[in-house]
């Protein structure tokens, strides 16, 4: 091989073999950066577990600022990071919006009990968006960091648009253009985005509906929390049962209510009355169902 020829290959050889190692490295440097996204996704989506943990047991709120923006996507029985990390909510109550794109999320819980103690329930919600509370109503006790706004939105408003009275035709659709549009009708709650309505029965499920922003993923939450509520139901008519063999005391109408299956039409009045049956177990000295 002639002189030149060899200093040809040579530098064949470093320009082939430069053009592996630079491959080899921009493929580790994607990979990597693969590995570290996967990573923080999860990391936020175990924070967000926690929180979910340790807020149902209390009415708290507490955030988690992941100080980049992040995707919560809500799915009924599982959230997901990010298109990637999937987080399942086992059996906890939560009332979301489907998707969520933020740095910084809210997690608020406030008691549902009718009569007796059912759950937490844990609202996730977008602290760069805006509420308007529109019409007279009593939400007042509110986070100090959510952004609620008691005044009719103005023309490039975006958010969430709450309304207490029947809201105006004109200019409707522009307004679900820019944001979920919910009309409180007396107990039935309007998502007028999709055109569905559900029923609420005290502040609690009213938030619920609100953060959750439309009717799937109210009915979603709200379907968990009846299943919870009627298997409570079961315990505590098996706890009457006990309680009738202990004593003196008449436990026939508590076991006859709690016999009943409830559902969203007669939670209210099946609530009322076994709330007056514990109230006369108590008066005339009587172990209570609850």
């Amino acid at each position: 091989m002639k002189k030149g020829q060899g200093i040809q290959f040579n530098w064949i050889f470093v320009i082939i073999a430069g053009v592996i190692i630079l491959a080899f490295f921009a493929t580790f440097a994607v990979r990597f950066k693969d590995i570290q996204d996967r990573k923080d996704n999860a990391e936020i989506a175990r924070g967000i577990d926690n929180l979910f943990y340790g807020l149902s047991a209390t009415t708290q709120y507490n955030s988690i600022d992941s100080h980049w923006t992040f995707n919560f996507k809500y799915n009924c029985d599982h959230f997901i990071i990010n298109d990637d990390y999937i987080q399942d909510l086992d059996n906890k109550i939560i009332f979301s919006a489907k998707e969520v794109n933020t740095d910084n999320i809210l997690i608020w819980t406030k008691e549902f009990k009718k009569p007796f103690f059912v759950a937490n329930l844990l609202y996730v919600i977008d602290l760069d968006k805006e509420y308007y509370l529109i019409g007279e109503n009593s939400l007042d006790d509110f986070p100090k960091s959510l952004k609620i706004n008691r005044n009719s939105p103005d023309k490039d408003d975006k958010g969430v648009f709450v309304y207490f009275r029947q809201p105006d035709p004109v200019g409707l659709n522009d307004l679900k253009e820019r944001g979920s549009v919910i009309w409180v009708d007396g107990n039935n709650i309007k998502f007028l985005n999709s055109g569905k309505e559900a029923v609420y029965y005290d502040e609690s499920t009213l938030l619920a509906a609100i953060f959750s922003e439309d009717y799937e993923e109210y009915e979603c939450g709200f379907d968990r929390l009846m299943n919870k509520y009627d298997n409570l139901r079961k315990i505590y008519y098996q706890k009457s049962n006990y309680l009738s063999t202990l004593s003196n005391c008449d436990y026939s109408l508590a076991k006859e209510i709690l016999k009943r299956n409830v559902n969203q039409d007669n939670l209210l009045d099946f609530s009322s009355s076994l709330n007056q049956e514990n109230e006369r177990l108590w008066q005339n000295g009587c172990e209570v169902i609850f």
